[in-house]
């Protein structure tokens, strides 16, 4: 189970207030349980042109792919996405983006 720690609850509800994402994702199980989030915001960057996906966090590939797709539809066509990861420390993460 992703979230049995208090601490990263807190974390993340405060993430998902935001005002500068345009989507987050919470993905449950049959029991409830929280088994992966992910949010997705527009660049903050100068030319705010694209998007950035961070975190993504979640107990299996399988999930972490489905958010990682579902986050994709909800944004512009054609714009940069960019997928920040935790180089090192997050395999799957870093296999399913590619790297």
């Amino acid at each position: 189970m992703l979230l049995a720690s208090p601490l990263l609850v807190m974390i993340l509800e405060k993430w998902i207030t935001l005002p500068t994402h345009t989507s987050a994702l919470v993905a449950v199980n049959e029991n409830g349980d929280i088994v992966g989030f992910a949010a997705i915001r527009e660049s903050l960057t100068l030319d705010k042109t694209g998007y950035r996906l961070a975190p993504l966090l979640a107990d299996s590939g399988d999930i972490a792919r489905n958010l990682l797709l579902d986050l994709a539809k909800k944004v512009v066509p054609e714009q940069k996405f960019v997928i920040y990861l935790a180089s090192g420390i997050n395999d799957t993460a870093n296999t399913i983006a590619g790297t």
